[in-house]
């Protein structure tokens, strides 16, 4: 018979910045609030080995976790890396208003880096790099970003490509 008291796993959560921390979660947990007991940001995702991400409802138990298992971090707690960005746990500035370093590739240009507020929409962003207005600017993959968009919504990171194209 199953005891009533349930034992802890005891996990290992690895993140590419940081050495592996061993830590302890009882099985009955979802990934959501073992984000919350690792002090983690609610985007960061918990995955396996080969990247599959955990879904933030599911208990650990649920997820088939055994002790000694690994917990992989990937999402904006890991994306920092390289740039040696201060761990999540810096309180200097809310992750929010830290700017993004994006790239800008035009055909007549070199690419030229940049930086802006992940939530500058990007009419303000084209008028800070003295761009036409009738530019468009689409990522990597040639998805057109609204002008009355911001990077925050359209989901790019530090190091992305933007692409001005007319």
């Amino acid at each position: 018979a199953l005891a009533d008291q349930e034992s802890a796993l005891r996990l290992v959560l690895v993140r590419p910045d940081a050495a592996p921390t061993p830590f302890s979660c009882l099985p009955s947990r979802t990934f959501d609030q073992l984000k919350q007991q690792l002090g983690l940001e609610p985007s960061d995702a918990l995955a396996t080995k080969d990247g599959t991400p955990y879904n933030d409802g599911t208990t650990l138990s649920g997820a088939k976790l055994k002790d000694g298992d690994e917990i992989f971090l990937f999402g904006k707690s890991a994306v920092d890396v390289p740039t040696a960005q201060p761990p999540p746990e810096s309180t200097h500035r809310a992750s929010g208003d830290r700017d993004l370093e994006l790239l800008l590739v035009r055909d007549e240009a070199p690419p030229k880096k940049f930086s802006c507020k992940p939530s500058d929409r990007f009419e303000a962003i084209k008028s800070d790099l003295a761009l036409p207005s009738d530019l468009h600017l689409t990522t990597s993959s040639g998805d057109v970003l609204n002008d009355a968009s911001t990077p925050v919504q359209v989901g790019l990171n530090n190091g992305d490509e933007v692409h001005a194209r007319p």
